[in-house]
């Protein structure tokens, strides 16, 4: 087995499971880690039967020696290898932002490459990926980005107010920030896996049309709207979107198909 394909060096479980049925990937946004509070608080929110495994790139958290992964696509090219140790049980895909769109081509390419491919996707805070990424914030100058980041509301203030801390936040998000801005939706659309998008009502980044578009690339397709903004899974709905979570993985347990049945309840 190549080190780089070791599903302990991509996937971090913050509770793992004796015998789970079903494996919730979750898939963190720009600058992001397995370190994120909310993975962790869906992951000791699910019944025993699901358990929880977050993405960590390169470059950051217990990866942080290792230099970036700078290309959408080079990342889901080594993650596919990564998924095959997981093919014994179903699985499900979250991402919110730039993770959303992770997970949707790493849904891509497994279906591509003739392996299992998600139960279901959910997809937050981003817009479908046949439409232009249009903020270009990896690149500004570094007062105009920290402002950006406020607007945001998606980094903490004791990380905005440590300057040593805040560098390597900076760093990190402008590199997959480049990633987000550079990417390409290629085609075809995946179709084939039933698709839930979420949103904030609020979210001064992601304009609501262009997340209800990920409707072109499922048969199966459900929108949610929370109150809040572009972290509204952080911050507003935390509580309305764990239980949303909590209760789609349920429904997907008890499907044997590709979760027809999940849509019946909002």
């Amino acid at each position: 087995m190549c080190a780089d394909d070791q599903p302990s060096l991509w996937f971090t479980v913050p509770r793992p499971r004796a015998n789970p049925k079903m494996t919730l990937f979750c898939f963190p946004y720009a600058g992001g880690s397995s370190t994120d509070p909310v993975f962790r608080q869906w992951a000791h929110a699910m019944p025993d039967d699901v358990e929880v495994a977050v993405l960590e790139m390169p470059g950051r958290s217990r990866r942080m020696a290792e230099p970036f992964e700078r290309s959408l696509l080079g990342l889901v090219e080594r993650l596919v290898p990564v998924m095959a140790h997981y093919a014994d049980r179903p699985f499900a895909f979250f991402g919110h932002s730039l993770g959303a769109i992770v997970a949707y081509e790493l849904a891509r390419a497994l279906e591509i490459a003739g392996k299992p491919v998600p139960r279901l996707l959910v997809v937050s805070a981003k817009q479908a990926p046949h439409l232009p990424y249009r903020h270009r914030l990896y690149d500004l100058p570094r007062d105009e980005f920290i402002s950006a980041l406020r607007k945001l509301n998606g980094t903490r203030d004791e990380i905005l107010q440590n300057e040593e801390l805040l560098e390597i936040v900076i760093s990190v998000l402008r590199n997959d920030l480049e990633m987000a801005f550079k990417y390409r939706f290629l085609g075809p659309p995946l179709r084939t896996v039933p698709i839930i998008a979420c949103a904030g009502r609020d979210d001064p980044h992601v304009e609501l049309e262009s997340i209800d578009a990920w409707r072109e690339h499922a048969e199966q397709f459900e929108f949610s709207v929370y109150p809040g903004g572009h972290f509204y899974i952080q911050n507003e709905s935390s509580e309305a979107i764990r239980a949303r979570m909590v209760e789609l993985m349920m429904r997907a347990i008890r499907t044997p198909g590709l979760a027809s049945g999940v849509f019946s309840a909002a």
